[in-house]
């Protein structure tokens, strides 16, 4: 028995403890600290656990503590306390100190008090999804995996991980009870079972339960007992594989189907299929014979959803519903669901079959009616597939024939029955012709088609029907553009800028704000700048909570070379999307959006949990989210897990031109060179794209093949004439080819090339440079720096020029003005500045300051100490003693 003179209820000299009787008092204020929350019946319950002296809590005991100024009343009836959190941390903590062998103890019987509570509200043997739906159960457990994390049990990180993941599958927050404790607990896996263990244990240190010594906090500061928490900067597919996936042996039932589904989600590609077929096996062995819903929801929905969706292995997924409706044979969504999948293997009478059984469990799916008039309609049965489409309409109150047409047309164009669905949308066009979205969508066909003349015809008609929506004439420009029509493409932009000059004149209604927003767009297109701006504060004074408009504007700033503002609107959109997770308000848009933001601001790691939060729900835009995580990976040069996630764009949408070269530039940047050439040409296999072009050009370049190089360029020109980068490229291999004519003939061209964009700038005085033009180079670099007086890289190849030029000291002016915009000393830019400008000092015979500065890029960048003594310019001190000792340190 412990008395308490034991080491358990030892007095200290801790500032709440100073003002107490050091027996009783204290012991009951230590033991109510181990609760969050207590009443006498818990805390008599404890006292008894650990057997002190006198084990009934008198009334006076009683009262005095209630006495305390650090005892609150949480409940109307006071019938339930708390502990101020400092006063919490003090007592805990000396509980702990005292004996933490004890303290131990007393942690473990409070989580099996709080798990048999758990089980007396939901019995143990119940289904998963029984529990995690019951709020008071959820609310016990959690309680129980608090006091089981302290107890430090054998295998509670198994227990703990294991109900991360079975919540976390079922969308279930666990941790909701946490929030009472400060506990900042998100649902979404990834965050959970990475950071769930961590942030207890930084709670831990937050309450000071002890003194921060490694030493005395071995099972708090050891990040190996929980097997997995290292660099929060690791990325989440190995960070996921170090924790749960590691246990995946220790882990049964639903938590480890759940895990399985995890890894499928984070693994090579390569693997996905595996770990899907280990999910399945393990959804076998996990049937829950009094949940036909929660086996339907294994297998209809995690893994329906996966090998549909992500992998295309559509026979795969029709096994999977046929075991899903075998398990819940009443369910209409699984039956609806199998024939979506069988109408993907094209196995329409099937896919009928599976409609109609949907319809018997419930005669108001309209969906089910919708789709098996799709599948009539595709094996020639017409006249029922109208039948069934009029059964849909009774339930969408839809009117007429032109959403049916609408719809036939969309299934036909997923078949890939392209004249087909042309003719559906000319059948919609004759019930409804003023429908821009079936115009439009007409138009896309007729591209996928190649042609483009009627495409142009076709969105002409679509911004006739809706004036206000800019997409369609930019989409008509896009072609025109494509099709080198510059000037009508320009004169189609400057076409919709004054319509919307007319209907901005004509009314008042807030519906302008659209207007002044679409007039800012074209602006930018044509590149006024500031114009476009103007019209962007129009449209944000009408409409200051319309946040894209915003996003919008920030996007021409930064297209013009405004960067800190473009940034300091980004910051603030930020702040709206964190605002909207913080009240709760959490979705695939909240999460896609913030990552892309994110992006903007450079702030990549961060960008990647984004991407990966939004793609945890089943959303059909995932496309998208794999595209912008891989740009935020290579951003980090992480450019093998960015082809990965190119590489999933392209499970979903095998075709597109964006993924492959993006994953193209992914492969050049890890010098996978061959494969990259190979992925540029599959991007220009679906379409004729000038970046691609020229990027293919600057590869082929790099690895000598200039003559190939050169006809990549062509044809990069033959798309944009206008593009001064291609013109300079095309020259540099020409030179290499030894036709310095041709070359200057190409580096001409380029300076002929209009741009008031800052980067297109910055390429033409390239050009003049090449040509030994110096002042005309610097008057264009003046007019870059005008545009984007905070652009770097003109102030770079300025001082260049000027170094050129022997003007010194206005080229040290302008090498300083790239250190002050770019800090960072690990930048390239910034350690060539501080080098030319001591190249400059020595020009000028002020050896001193040329040392200086030529030390500070040597310790910067070494490979300095090899150039310097070949350097002409800096002759001048080669003889002086610091300069030797300089290149000839180690």
């Amino acid at each position: 028995m412990t008395c308490p003179n034991s080491p358990l209820f030892g007095h200290d000299n801790n500032s709440n403890l100073e003002n107490l009787n050091p027996d009783r008092q204290t012991i009951l204020l230590r033991l109510a600290a181990c609760f969050h929350q207590f009443d006498r019946t818990l805390l008599q319950m404890l006292s008894d656990s650990v057997a002190i002296a006198s084990p009934t809590i008198s009334d006076s005991d009683w009262q005095g503590i209630l006495q305390l100024p650090y005892v609150d009343s949480v409940d109307d009836q006071d019938d339930t306390f708390q502990l101020s959190a400092d006063a919490r941390t003090e007592f805990h903590q000396a509980l702990w100190t005292k004996n933490a062998e004890q303290w131990q103890h007393i942690h473990g019987f409070l989580a099996d008090y709080f798990q048999e509570r758990s089980h007396h509200v939901v019995p143990a043997a119940a289904s998963p999804k029984l529990k995690y739906q019951h709020e008071v159960w959820r609310s016990l457990t959690t309680e129980y995996l608090y006091h089981l994390i302290l107890s430090e049990r054998p295998g509670f990180q198994t227990t703990v991980i294991s109900h991360l993941l079975e919540a976390d599958d079922l969308n279930s927050f666990i941790w909701s009870r946490f929030y009472d404790y400060k506990l900042d607990y998100q649902n979404a896996v990834e965050w959970t079972v990475l950071e769930a263990l961590s942030r207890a244990q930084n709670e831990l240190e937050q309450w000071a339960l002890c003194p921060l010594q490694t030493e005395t906090v071995s099972f708090c500061k050891d990040f190996s007992k929980f097997g997995y928490l290292h660099s929060v900067k690791q990325d989440v597919a190995q960070r996921v594989k170090q924790g749960c996936l590691e246990q995946l042996d220790a882990l049964e039932g639903l938590a480890k189907f759940a895990a399985l589904i995890l890894g499928s989600k984070h693994c090579d590609p390569s693997e996905k299929l595996d770990w899907l077929n280990q999910a399945y096996a393990q959804a076998e062995s996990s049937l829950f014979p009094d949940d036909p819903e929660l086996n339907w929801h294994m297998f209809g929905r995690r893994l329906t959803y996966s090998f549909s969706y992500e992998l295309k292995v559509y026979d795969k997924a029709v096994e999977c519903y046929d075991r899903g409706v075998e398990c819940h044979p009443d369910n209409p969504d699984a039956w609806y669901e199998r024939g979506i999948a069988l109408s993907r293997l094209d196995r329409s009478e099937e896919a009928i079959a599976s409609y109609e059984r949907a319809i018997e469990c419930n005669r108001e799916y309209y969906r089910a009616w919708e789709q098996r008039g799709n599948e009539l309609y595709a094996i020639g049965r017409t006249e029922e597939a109208l039948e069934s489409y009029q059964q849909a309409d009774l339930g969408t109150q839809r009117t007429g024939l032109e959403h049916t047409w609408r719809s036939l047309a969309e299934f036909m164009r997923y078949r890939d029955r392209l004249e087909e669905s042309l003719a559906l949308y000319d059948k919609a066009l004759e019930v409804n012709p003023h429908n821009h979205y079936t115009w439009a969508e007409k138009a896309a066909i007729l591209l996928q088609l190649d042609r483009k003349e009627e495409a142009i015809v076709q969105y002409g008609k679509a911004a006739e029907c809706a004036p206000t929506n800019a997409r369609w004439p930019e989409k008509q420009s896009e072609i025109l553009e494509g099709l080198g029509r510059y000037e009508e493409a320009r004169t189609s932009y400057g076409q919709v800028i004054t319509a919307c000059d007319q209907m901005i004149a004509s009314r008042s209604d807030p519906g302008v704000a659209g207007l002044w927003r679409m007039r800012g767009h074209f602006l930018a297109k044509l590149k006024r700048y500031e114009e476009a701006i103007a019209s962007y504060n129009q449209a944000i004074n009408l409409r200051p909570h319309e946040i894209s408009y915003q996003w919008q504007k920030a996007q021409v700033l930064k297209q013009w070379g405004r960067k800190t503002e473009a940034i300091a609107i980004y910051e603030e959109v930020l702040a709206y999307w964190d605002k909207r997770l913080e009240a709760g308000r959490d979705s695939y848009y909240t999460w896609y959006r913030r990552a892309d933001l994110l992006v903007q601001l450079k702030r990549y790691e961060e960008a990647v949990l984004s991407y990966d939060q939004a793609l945890e729900y089943q959303d059909r835009l995932h496309y998208k989210l794999w595209l912008g995580r891989g740009e935020a990976l290579s951003k980090l040069e992480r450019y093998e897990e960015a082809i990965a996630s190119y590489d999933q764009a392209l499970l979903l949408k095998p075709g597109d031109s964006s993924a492959w070269y993006y994953k193209a530039v992914a492969l050049e940047n890890s010098k996978r060179y061959e494969e990259a050439i190979a992925a540029y040409d599959k991007t220009l296999a679906k379409q004729s794209l000038f970046t691609a072009w020229g990027r293919r050009g600057s590869l082929l370049a790099k690895l000598g093949q200039h003559k190939a190089a050169i006809e990549s360029y062509d044809q990069s020109l033959a798309d944009r004439p206008d593009i001064s980068i291609a013109w300079v490229q095309r020259g540099g291999s020409l030179e290499e080819l030894g036709q310095q004519e041709e070359a200057n003939a190409s580096y001409l061209e380029a300076t002929q090339c209009t741009s008031n964009n800052p980067a297109s700038l910055v390429t033409q005085a390239k050009a003049f440079l090449k040509l030994g033009r110096r002042e005309e180079a610097i008057a264009v670099l003046d007019k870059a720096i005008e545009v984007a007086p905070d652009y770097a890289c003109a102030w770079f190849r300025k001082g260049t020029g000027l170094l050129e030029l022997k003007q010194y000291e206005e080229a040290i002016a302008a090498f300083g003005r790239v250190i002050d915009l770019e800090p960072d000393t690990t930048s390239k830019r910034h350690t060539d500045a501080l080098y030319n400008q001591a190249c400059c000092f020595s020009l000028l015979g002020d050896l001193n300051s040329a040392i200086a500065l030529l030390t500070q890029a040597i310790q910067l960048n070494p490979s300095y100490r090899d150039s310097a003594p070949k350097d002409n310019d800096l002759t001048a001190l080669r003889d002086h003693p610091e300069f030797q000792h300089l290149i000839t340190q180690p």
